[in-house]
């Protein structure tokens, strides 16, 4: 358990310690002699391994991201798995310790190693990671622990290490198939806790079709506008067309009554005929044929009169410009939310408590700290007298700060979930929390700024 927990890549190390260096025979993993003459071709070959060692860092990135992704879907409890064989917390801490693993291992062939070691390290280290994560993520991720990444890894090592000693054409081939597989490892991360539903809309709108060389999706939407285009201008056509009249053509010559959809949609002389009969005697009397046409033209003429309806036409034709661009935006990002919720990716929204998943310190590692702050928070929410009647009151903020990918916003989830949690015990209402991201900020800046220029702002 201290092993597990503690030091898990003790034996990863000690293997890169222990192995004697591995020098490949080959012109391609040979660094120059750096007192010999440098030529522009030696320069370009400088050039061309220099370029091979950053795609295989980069190769180790994305497996550390993949492992990230794994991560938040946990947290976010999108991931049905046997808890029989694994408890969340326990995969949650076996995950993070293969990231410390790699990472480390990242360090000592990109730093501490010479650069032919390094090159070689590098190639092996992400065949087997890959190797070992691809299957599980694939099949049941309850299967990934730190003791078998720790045994496989241990494994197969020495035996590359044994394979490839001086024969370079395996070490490209393994460089190669990496690339291949990384692709591979990221689409399983991408898929880990979709359902069936949204696996076959990211393939629908994500893989063109070999006809067309376009996703199906795209050509289901770009025909459906095409289509909503056309039945639009039709209509148009048809309702302008006179009721009993001939439209003649040097192909075609048919009666306006015998274009399809022509009762359905109406005819414009029957508007202005009900509307001269409502002027005489009171009352509307609806000709036969009477369309949605006719229904929608003769509520804009008889709504057209109301002084009210005139004073919004003139506040809408004022402001067509910003009313366009809120419309456009909410539509978009209603749009995108849409596609978001489709395809099954996490959208925690904007504004207060946007459908965020319920997070919960027990499914976290290294938490207690934060737990017992949302604690003491919880209980000054619940009985703010007791702290004002003694003069104290605990920490009221408290600043996360690193990288990206960390897990900040499941830690400030995780506080939001246990405040709540607590005041319903008591009956109290949920408190309510305000999301706010940099773009938000940025956006905020931008509009003060504009405030202050003493331009007009609408949102």
């Amino acid at each position: 358990m201290i092993r597990k927990y503690i030091i898990p890549q003790c034996i990863l190390l000690s293997l890169l310690i222990t192995i004697q260096p591995i020098h490949v025979k080959a012109q391609d993993f040979l660094l120059e002699d750096e007192t010999s003459i440098i030529s522009n071709e030696n320069l370009r070959f400088k050039a061309a391994q220099q370029a091979d060692f950053d795609t295989i860092k980069q190769q180790t990135q994305e497996i550390l991201a993949s492992l990230q992704q794994l991560e938040q879907v946990l947290v976010a409890g999108k991931i049905k798995f046997d808890t029989t064989k694994v408890l969340k917390k326990e995969l949650l801490q076996d995950i993070n310790n293969i990231k410390m693993t790699i990472d480390n291992l990242y360090t000592i062939y990109t730093t501490e190693q010479d650069f032919s070691d390094g090159f070689i390290t590098g190639i092996l280290m992400n065949k087997m990671s890959i190797d070992y994560l691809l299957p599980c993520l694939e099949n049941d991720i309850s299967t990934i622990s730190i003791d078998s990444f720790d045994n496989y890894m241990a494994t197969h090592y020495p035996k590359l290490i044994e394979k490839i000693n001086g024969n370079s054409n395996l070490l490209s081939k393994i460089s190669n198939e990496n690339q291949f597989n990384i692709e591979k490892l990221q689409i399983s991360a991408d898929n880990v806790g979709l359902t069936t539903y949204n696996k076959a809309f990211r393939y629908f709108q994500d893989v063109p079709m070999s006809l067309t060389g376009v996703p199906l999706i795209t050509t289901v939407q770009n025909t459906a506008f095409g289509l909503s285009l056309a039945a639009l201008v039709y209509a148009i056509i048809a309702y302008a067309a006179p009721r009993d009249g001939e439209i003649n053509s040097t192909y075609f010559n048919i009666k306006s009554s015998d274009i399809p959809f022509k009762d359905l949609i109406g005819s414009q002389e029957l508007t202005e005929a009900a509307l001269i009969a409502a002027t005489k005697d009171g009352k509307i009397s609806l000709p036969e044929g009477f369309g949605v046409g006719n229904y929608l033209e003769r509520i804009y003429k008889e709504s057209a009169k109301n002084p009210l309806t005139v004073m919004g036409l003139a506040y809408v034709g004022a402001n067509t410009k910003s009313i366009y661009q809120s419309a456009v935006t909410y539509s978009q990002e209603t749009y995108d939310s849409m596609i978001s919720y489709m395809r099954g990716e996490m959208n925690e929204g904007k504004g207060f408590n946007q459908q965020q998943n319920d997070v919960y310190f027990k499914d976290m590692i290294n938490s207690e700290q934060l737990e017992a702050f949302a604690l003491e928070l919880a209980d000054y929410m619940k009985h703010p007298a007791r702290y004002e009647n003694s003069g104290t009151a605990p920490a009221t903020g408290i600043l996360l700060t690193g990288p990206s990918q960390t897990g900040k916003s499941y830690y400030a989830q995780a506080i939001r979930t246990l405040i709540n949690d607590e005041l319903k015990k008591d009956g109290n209402h949920e408190m309510k929390f305000w999301n706010i991201t940099k773009e938000d900020v940025a956006e905020y800046q931008k509009t003060l700024a504009k405030m202050k220029a003493g331009e007009k702002t609408w949102k």
